[in-house]
């Protein structure tokens, strides 16, 4: 994971960004894990999965809340974009289980630059309903996203 972390707290790709400001009482770090945008990383190998999300953020607070937020950027194709999160999430919570890291709040968010044909979003809604919670995942159609009410909440 050290070669996958990321100086700052933001993220640009396909001319879609993603940031967080974080608090005082707050730890925020941007992990790159997508061996396609980052040849350092060797994530992809680490979660055994061909298909991988391009950034894990993880966010804790002094008193205790954990949460990792995986998230993808894409011009287009926000299907696979949803795919990609689900195998992520699946394939790096069985490593994290393994580690006894649990008590961790897990949240997903697709950012694009295209909107997603109407036929598509009921069933991608079910799918990340399932992997994520309702209340857990988000698809925003910007080319710049603050992260931090969602990842805070």
């Amino acid at each position: 994971m050290i070669n996958c972390i990321k100086d700052g707290t933001s993220y640009k790709e396909y001319g879609v960004s993603v940031s967080v400001k974080h608090g005082k009482s707050e730890t925020v770090l941007f992990f790159a894990i997508d061996s396609n945008s980052n040849n350092r990383s060797n994530f992809r190998d680490v979660i055994n999965t061909t298909v991988i999300c391009d950034l894990l953020v993880y966010y804790s607070t002094d008193a205790g809340n954990k949460k990792i937020c995986l998230v993808e950027l894409k011009g287009k194709d926000v299907e696979h974009a949803a795919d990609q999160l689900i195998e992520t999430k699946e394939k790096t919570e069985n490593l994290l289980k393994e580690k006894r890291y649990r008590n961790v709040i897990w949240k997903g968010l697709i950012v694009h630059r295209s909107s997603a044909p109407r036929q598509q979003k009921p069933e991608l809604k079910r799918k990340l309903d399932y992997a994520f919670g309702r209340e857990n995942y988000r698809m925003v159609h910007k080319m710049k996203y603050d992260l931090g009410d969602f990842i805070r909440n």
